[in-house]
């Protein structure tokens, strides 16, 4: 089907399911679209509402929390002894991220707590980490 779109903001899928967005964004010409069609929300991002019509409405997951596969409704907390990554080939654990996709271990020497486990920390002189 075809639509004729003034620029206001028309969705081609008012009823998305959290995790999605409808296929359609607003524009000011015609537009082909399927109307039950909806788009996943990138992993790395989450959203909870109902209803959305654009990419944008997936929010990137904030520090120390992640989103490892699309369409997520919210995102998880890593675990004490793990940082939020983009790259889980990404050893060193020093980089705050939003919109991480994975949690890694921390290295060797370094730590994570259970309420700051964005990033993580060097040991201090005479401690440890369990690895």
């Amino acid at each position: 089907e075809v639509f004729f779109n003034l620029g206001g903001t028309y969705s081609c899928s008012s009823s998305a399911p959290a995790g999605t967005y409808g296929v359609c964004t607003p524009l000011g010409e015609c537009l082909s679209c399927e109307l039950d069609a909806t788009v996943l929300c990138p992993a790395g991002t989450a959203l909870d509402a109902i209803g959305a019509s654009a990419r944008d409405d997936c929010a990137a997951c904030d520090e120390g929390t992640f989103s490892e596969d699309p369409g997520a409704v919210s995102c998880l907390m890593c675990a004490a002894g793990s940082f939020a990554t983009t790259d889980e080939a990404e050893s060193v654990g020093l980089v705050v991220q939003t919109g991480a996709t994975a949690c890694v271990e921390c290295p060797r020497g370094k730590y994570s707590n259970a309420t700051e486990n964005f990033q993580c920390t060097s040991c201090e002189g005479g401690r440890a980490s369990n690895d």
